[in-house]
């Protein structure tokens, strides 16, 4: 975002009350707007038709920002939210480079190779991760949550319950969805990876968390 845009918005912002623009994404206007935003559109991402939490500002005029003028605000997903406002090298995009981005339907394509380490405590993302979209995301953290439940069957079949069975199943129908998918595929194809339901273990990498909107 350049110098002059930044500043723009947050004269508007500061007008409207607000000291800057993180105080104002805190603040329930921002997430009545918001809410409605995902709700309209079905909480699909624009650019990837994944799973969207975040909402993406294509103009920061006061209309928008009051909550006027939703059409220049759309859904999208943590990681082509990454894809739509930076370049590779880390710079910011112009909004005339966010907005061919955004409007550009996100080609398939194939997630890194799922390398587990169970040297390890922790999980070691792919380095890719940030600019990964959720159909990407959803797929290696589902092969990943499903060679460790493998592993643990190995070693310890004894242990198994019949949850962790299903849970199982369930991650191998998750990766099969998002590595069969077509371009007009949605994230409501993916076998019930939002269901509040299931398990926590399952639902944490379908829907990506969420940082600050832009």
């Amino acid at each position: 975002m350049s110098i002059d845009l930044q500043e723009s918005r947050d004269e508007i912002l500061l007008s409207l009350g607000y000291h800057d623009y993180e105080n104002y994404l805190s603040r329930a206007l921002w997430k009545r707007i918001k809410q409605r935003v995902l709700e309209r559109d079905d909480w699909m991402c624009r650019r990837c038709n994944g799973k969207a939490l975040l909402v993406h500002h294509r103009s920061y005029s006061r209309a928008v920002l009051e909550g006027l003028d939703d059409s220049k605000l759309a859904s999208i997903c943590e990681g082509c939210h990454h894809i739509v406002e930076f370049r590779d090298d880390g710079s910011w995009r112009s909004p005339e480079e966010e907005d061919e981005i955004l409007l550009t339907r996100a080609p398939i394509s194939p997630y890194p190779v799922v390398k587990v380490d169970f040297r390890r405590t922790l999980k070691v993302m792919p380095v890719e991760w940030e600019r990964m979209d959720w159909w990407q995301r959803t797929g290696w953290g589902s092969e990943y949550n499903l060679a460790l439940y493998s592993r643990r069957a190995l070693k310890h079949p004894e242990t198994m319950k019949e949850s962790s069975v299903r849970l199982m199943e369930h991650f191998r129908e998750v990766v099969e969805a998002v590595r069969n998918r077509t371009t007009e595929a949605t994230w409501r194809s993916v076998p019930d990876v939002t269901d509040p339901s299931k398990p926590k273990s399952v639902r944490r990498f379908a829907t990506g968390v969420g940082r600050a909107d832009r």
